[in-house]
């Protein structure tokens, strides 16, 4: 896998470069995950239902894209179990701390995106919701810890796949 690869190489690069890399992995439970996916329902409802007070008055919800109107009806479906999916995302930020200190890591690395770039189409709204929002939670499985818990986090170009396109590594 061309992702992999990458960030293999970069932590070959920065061993090289003196730095310390040990492989180990980052405390994120499925929870977690199930969490995030309702915070991010969570954000799309909001948007779709505050946007006229939050962004402008003449804010159009019919226009968003069909993710956020999902999201939105996923939420309002499941708006109960925010505050247990809020409590869930607090705590991974003092799991995600305690690891770095139980570990002694000064960082993390991973990839950015769990494969390269898919083709025109994987990730269209016009594959059914449910199909589609499941990729789009598999592409983006790396990021989502850092945007909960608010540790740094920056994507570095530090490959190419065989057709030139860039891999980011974070």
């Amino acid at each position: 896998d061309e992702t992999r690869a990458a960030t293999l190489a970069t932590a070959t690069l920065l061993t090289s470069l003196g730095h310390e890399v040990v492989e180990v992995p980052l405390p994120a439970a499925d929870a977690f995950a199930e969490a995030f996916k309702h915070y991010w329902a969570m954000l799309a409802f909001s948007t779709h239902h505050f946007g006229k007070r939050v962004m402008h008055p003449q804010f159009d919800k019919s226009a968003t894209d069909p993710l956020t109107q999902h999201l939105a009806r996923r939420f309002a479906r499941s708006f109960w179990r925010t505050p247990a999916a809020l409590r869930t995302l607090k705590r991974s930020e003092r799991e995600l701390r305690e690891h770095f200190a139980q570990h002694r890591l000064d960082a993390a690395l991973s990839p950015v995106l769990a494969h390269t770039t898919p083709r025109l189409g994987h990730l269209s709204p016009n594959v059914p919701f449910p199909e589609m929002f499941e990729r789009l939670v598999r592409y983006a499985a790396f990021t989502p810890l850092n945007n909960a818990t608010g540790s740094p986090a920056i994507s570095l170009p530090m490959g190419r796949t065989v057709e030139g396109l860039p891999i980011g590594v974070q």
